[in-house]
């Protein structure tokens, strides 16, 4: 075991600046690149026997990098705030959690005007129908869909950048 142990010391020493290199190629968040390599040196750790026979170990463990790579950012794209929220329903949305929340309010403050962040707050933090928005501002109901309709536009063409 103690033999095995040292064998694998060596093997991360000998393979972890180049997978560093690799995960951060494809993820390039650094944060996630630690956790990324961190879970797969522990799996590599926990299956040390059997790598040691592997044919190819350091494709194993970039393999499993990747797999986990790819896992983590399914993770991320589950958890963040999707633009399908931003689709017309008269009941409004309520954002998941108040990190959500502020995180929202500052990506609507970088990319709206003042108007358009006020009349987005309303709709959907507050829960506000677009009839009563209309009411509110004394136009047209279509005339409320078509500003959020440009405003959502707007929102999304701001996430290509």
């Amino acid at each position: 075991m103690h033999d095995s142990e040292n064998t694998f010391r060596d093997f991360y020493y000998e393979t972890y600046d180049a997978l560093y290199r690799y995960v951060r190629r494809m993820n390039g968040m650094a944060n996630m690149v630690e956790d990324i390599l961190q879970e797969t040196y522990c799996i590599a750790y926990k299956r040390r026997e059997t790598l040691n026979g592997h044919p190819n170990p350091v494709g194993w463990l970039y393999k499993t990098a990747n797999y986990i790579s790819q896992n983590a950012r399914k993770r991320m794209e589950n958890n963040a705030i999707s633009l399908e929220l931003l689709e017309e329903t008269d009941a409004g949305m309520s954002m998941p959690d108040a990190y959500a929340a502020v995180e929202w309010e500052l990506m609507v403050r970088n990319t709206l005007s003042e108007k358009e962040s006020e009349l987005i707050h309303r709709y959907c933090m507050e829960g506000y129908s677009s009839a009563e928005i209309a009411r509110e501002l004394g136009i047209s109901e279509d005339n409320v869909r078509v500003r959020m309709n440009r405003i959502r536009k707007k929102i999304k063409e701001n996430f290509k950048t």
